[in-house]
């Protein structure tokens, strides 16, 4: 494990935070974050040469953890202490599911993080099927995703995760 982890903290997928006591905390860099863009775009392409027409290419459960990777990304100051809601649905999941849940906090300075399960209502929520969240992901059309409450919030968080995966930026 510690060689494995040496080898990603090298590449610079993964950054190494001080804990409690001796413990060792790893986080996932900036760099892995927006790597994600490209797994989505990956997953269009296979959607539309590898698997059946009836299929996505990724699952839900894939597409809510490339969500929760990237939204820590996005900077949306204008919904400061903001709670957002975003569910993804697979293939078969019957009408009226949950799907995958993503919980998210807007904080003070405009930054995003995931949450286990926010206490209130979400100020805004956003659900969809793997097909609607690629595009939402790649071109920051978040008109394929059913969005309620505070539309704007969603819409604007869309945007910003779009424009950070895909603005130009040399890896290093």
């Amino acid at each position: 494990m510690n060689r494995r982890t040496g080898l990603f903290q090298t590449a610079g997928l993964l950054s190494e935070e001080e804990g409690p006591g001796r413990r060792r905390n790893y986080a996932l860099t900036h760099k892995t974050r927006r790597a994600m863009g490209l797994i989505v775009g990956v997953a269009r392409w296979r959607h539309h040469h590898v698997v059946a027409d009836d299929e996505e290419g990724m699952t839900a459960e894939e597409m809510a953890t490339v969500l929760q990777t990237v939204l820590p990304l996005a900077s949306i100051p204008d919904h400061a202490r903001k709670c957002l809601k975003l569910s993804v649905l697979g293939e078969d999941d019957p009408p009226g599911a949950e799907g995958e849940v993503i919980w998210a906090e807007v904080e003070p300075g405009g930054t995003l993080h995931s949450c286990v399960e926010a206490a209130d209502s979400p100020s805004g929520w956003g659900r969809g099927k793997v097909g609607a969240w690629i595009p939402a992901l790649l071109e920051g059309r978040s008109n394929e995703v059913l969005v309620g409450d505070d539309e704007k919030l969603v819409s604007d968080c869309l945007e910003a995760l779009s424009d950070v995966l895909w603005q130009p930026q040399a890896f290093s």
